[in-house]
C-alpha cells in the first residue's frame, strides 16, 4: 500500500492553543496538545481515519489551491510505502503565530491584536515539553512559526536544543520572510547547518513599494536584499544545502513576474516557488477574490494566463505550485463585483457630466501651471482634454502604461517619471479607495496630490 508521503510522516503544530493537523493542506485538527501527548495523536482515531482515505486515494478534503502535489498531477510521484513510524519523522513547528509583517494574504495581521498573550506564553510552555518528549526522535523538523520564525522565541529555543538520535539522517527547514536572517540572528540556531538544512524566504516584490504594500511593513528593500545575499553565501559554502526563493502571486505583483523570477534567479536559488494567493487572510470575500486573478472570471485572467506562459516560468529551477489550473474560490463574487463595477460606472459618468457642462471644477483645479494626471483611463483622459486649455500638463502617470505618449503628452511609470514633475499638482483618476496611490504618491516625492472627485459636486 502507498500513501502521500505528508499524511505518513508529517505532523504540524498550528497554533499556541496546542491544535495538530496533519498536513497543512488538509482540513481539520487531529488533536489537540492541552489534551494529549503528540504520540498519543500521532496514534489516534483522527489521524488513522485520515490516512484511511489517503490510502484509498480520498483527497476530497485537501486544497488543490495549497497543495502542489495535485495542483500539478504529481500526487503519484509523492506516495510513499505505507509503514507508520513509533513517532512522527517530520515535524513542523508552526504554533507561536507572532510575525513582524502584516501581510495582506496572511490571518497574522488580524488575529496578533486579538490574542491573551499571557495565556499564549503558557500554552507554549506546554507545547515545548510535549516537543521534548519526541524532539529527539524526529528526522525532520521545519519552523515558520505561523508568522515570522526569528520572532519566535520558543520554535527558536526548540531548534537550538534538537539533537536527533541519527545526525546523519537528520534535514531542517527554515522559511522565513528574510527581514531579519543576518549574521546576527542566524547564530542562535547556527547548530542546524551540521545537519541538511533546507532555506525558504518568500518576498512579495522587488518593488520597494508593492514589497512594503503587500508585507504591511516598512522595512527598505535594500535590508532584504542585503540578507538574500547572505543567505546565497551561506549556500555557496555548503552550510545551507538547498535555498529556495518564493512569493504568493496576486493581483499587486502578477504583472512583474517575469521579472520577479529572473531577479530571484541571479541570487543562484536551486528553486524559485511560485505559489497561488489562497483566502487566508480576513478581508471581506469580495476582495480576496480580487486579489486570486487566477478565477476565471476576473478582469485579468488572460493577462495572468499569458504572464505565466512566459519562457522564464519553464525554466526547471522554477515551482509553479498553481500549476496551470484556475483558482477554485468560484465566481460568485464575480456577480458582486459586477455590481460594483456597475456602480462605478454611474459615478464615472456623473463626473464627466460635471467636468463638461459645470465650470465649477475650474476653480477647484488647483492654481499651479503644472499639473500631472495619475490614470490614463476614460477619466484621465477627459481631463487632460480640459486642462490642456488653461494649463500646462507635463506629464501623465500610470502603473501599467501602454504608450509612451498620448496627445502629445509624455506617459511613464511612477518610478521611471522625471523628478521635476514632483513639483506639479497631481490629480488622481481612479475611482475608489485611492488611499494606496496617494501612498505611494507621497513616498516617491510627490507632495500635491487631489483626487478628480473633489474637483466636482457629487450630490
Amino acid at each position: 500500500m502507498k500513501i502521500c508521503d505528508r499524511g505518513l510522516n508529517w505532523f504540524q503544530i498550528y497554533n499556541y492553543k496546542g491544535d495538530v493537523r496533519l498536513c497543512g493542506w488538509r482540513d481539520g485538527y487531529i488533536g489537540n496538545l492541552m489534551e494529549h501527548s503528540i504520540h498519543e495523536i500521532w496514534h489516534g482515531e483522527r489521524a488513522q481515519e485520515i490516512r484511511r482515505q489517503l490510502l484509498a486515494d480520498d483527497y476530497s478534503r485537501c486544497n488543490i489551491d495549497a497543495c502542489p502535489y495535485l495542483a500539478n498531477h504529481e500526487m503519484d510521484k509523492r506516495k510513499v510505502e505505507y509503514n507508520l513510524p513509533e513517532y512522527p519523522r517530520e515535524l513542523m513547528l508552526a504554533y507561536e503565530n507572532v510575525c513582524n509583517y502584516r501581510c495582506t494574504s496572511c490571518t497574522i495581521q488580524c488575529t496578533m491584536p486579538k490574542e491573551d498573550w499571557k495565556a499564549a506564553e503558557e500554552r507554549c510552555n506546554i507545547i515545548d515539553d510535549r516537543i521534548r518528549e519526541v524532539l529527539p526522535h524526529v528526522e525532520f523538523i521545519g519552523a515558520n512559526g505561523h508568522g515570522e520564525v526569528f520572532t519566535s522565541k520558543h520554535i527558536l529555543k526548540i531548534l537550538s536544543e534538537w539533537k536527533p538520535l541519527h545526525p546523519e539522517r537528520a534535514r531542517a527547514l527554515l522559511e522565513t520572510n528574510g527581514s531579519l536572517f543576518d549574521a546576527e540572528h542566524w547564530q542562535p540556531i547556527a547548530n542546524l547547518g551540521q545537519y541538511h538544512l533546507n532555506v525558504a524566504i518568500t518576498v512579495m516584490s522587488f518593488d520597494e513599494y508593492t514589497y512594503q504594500a503587500l508585507s504591511g511593513c516598512r522595512y527598505p528593500i535594500q535590508k532584504i536584499l542585503d540578507n538574500l545575499a547572505f543567505v546565497a553565501d551561506l549556500r555557496r559554502k555548503g552550510i545551507v544545502n538547498y535555498f529556495e526563493l518564493a512569493t504568493v502571486v496576486q493581483e499587486q505583483n502578477f504583472r512583474t513576474l517575469p521579472e520577479f523570477v529572473r531577479r530571484c534567479l541571479s541570487y543562484e536559488p536551486d528553486c524559485v516557488r511560485v505559489r497561488p494567493y489562497g483566502p487566508w487572510g480576513e478581508a471581506d470575500p469580495d476582495t480576496m477574490w480580487f486579489k486570486d486573478m487566477r478565477g476565471k472570471y476576473h478582469p485579468f485572467f488572460e493577462d495572468y494566463m499569458r504572464i505565466i506562459k512566459d519562457p522564464i516560468m519553464k525554466d526547471p529551477r522554477v515551482s509553479n505550485w498553481g500549476g496551470d489550473l484556475a483558482s477554485t474560490m468560484g465566481d460568485l463574487p464575480s456577480r458582486v463585483l459586477y455590481k460594483a463595477e456597475k456602480a462605478k460606472a454611474r459615478e464615472k459618468e456623473h463626473i464627466i457630466h460635471c467636468l463638461l457642462t459645470d465650470d465649477s471644477w475650474r476653480t477647484n483645479t488647483p492654481p499651479r501651471k503644472d499639473i500631472v494626471v495619475y490614470g490614463l483611463g476614460v477619466l484621465g483622459e477627459v481631463l487632460v482634454r480640459l486642462l490642456r486649455d488653461r494649463c500646462r500638463v507635463c506629464g501623465i502617470l500610470d502603473k501599467h502604461p501602454k504608450t509612451e505618449a498620448w496627445q502629445g503628452i509624455p506617459v511613464a511609470k511612477l518610478d521611471d517619471a522625471p523628478m521635476e514633475w514632483q513639483e506639479a499638482y497631481v490629480i488622481v483618476t481612479p475611482l475608489g479607495d485611492t488611499s494606496s496611490i496617494h501612498q505611494h504618491l507621497k513616498m516617491l516625492g510627490y507632495h500635491d496630490i487631489i483626487d478628480i472627485k473633489e474637483l466636482v459636486s457629487l450630490d
